[in-house]
């Protein structure tokens, strides 16, 4: 399993998830937006870890498990904090080729997500691929999850490559789920798609709703 301490971060809030890191100088992030990144970098870890290690993550109650392919991902509540938090698996290499594979199907496609319509969505292929092993079953279980606790709020996240399915799901997810309360925190994610991606993931989620983190050698988070 990969590690995630010592926790570092550069935040981006609000990454496009599409240019190169802006330049300019950074700003410090609140004591809260500090505190949630080092508590979703955990789920995150979290997501890394075979299933009989994932029954209680962090204390709180899994309440789905997703392995398909090479997508690995886990749906928990937290009655605490009133949240649901999907997590997504990153690479794994020891996973064997799955993973590898799906990093390398670096040519764009268009997006494919039911609802979200708009020109020239492209989207890395190997990312929309490896979200649409697990989509449909995520989307039922919020489905039933959201019934029972219609006021809880989402964050979706995940590290490397997790950050990239976690863009891709979060707009499948509000899209679904309009009046949802959701929020997008990934770490080290890659690009996932074009400029107009972006601009459309911004737009659905919320542009102050999103956050990206980069991974450092010391304990330091930095807004742009």
């Amino acid at each position: 399993m990969k590690s995630f301490a010592p926790l570092t971060f550069l935040l981006l809030v609000a990454g496009s998830f599409a240019k190169p890191l802006p330049a300019g100088k950074p700003k410090p992030v609140s004591s809260k937006v500090f505190s949630e990144l080092q508590l979703y970098a955990k789920y995150s870890a979290v997501a890394y870890r075979d299933q009989q290690e994932c029954i209680k993550p962090l204390n709180n109650t899994a309440v789905a498990r997703y392995d398909k392919k090479s997508t690995q991902a886990i749906l928990v509540r937290d009655d605490k904090r009133k949240e649901f938090v999907l997590a997504f698996r990153g690479t794994e290499p020891t996973k064997g080729d799955g993973d590898c594979s799906i990093d390398a199907q670096i040519c764009k496609t268009p997006l494919a997500i039911p609802g979200v319509t708009g020109s020239d969505l492209q989207v890395h292929t190997g990312f929309q691929k490896a979200w649409k092993y697990v989509n449909a079953d995520v989307i039922l279980s919020l489905k039933k999850e959201l019934k029972s606790k219609p006021t809880f709020a989402l964050v979706v996240t995940g590290h490397s490559l997790g950050g990239a399915i976690a863009a891709l799901a979060s707009l499948e997810i509000k899209t679904a789920f309009p009046k949802l309360n959701l929020r997008l925190f990934s770490y080290g994610a890659p690009r996932v798609g074009n400029l107009s991606f972006a601009k459309k993931l911004q737009s659905v989620v919320g542009i102050s709703n999103i956050f990206r983190g980069m991974l450092r050698h010391s304990l330091n988070v930095i807004g742009n």
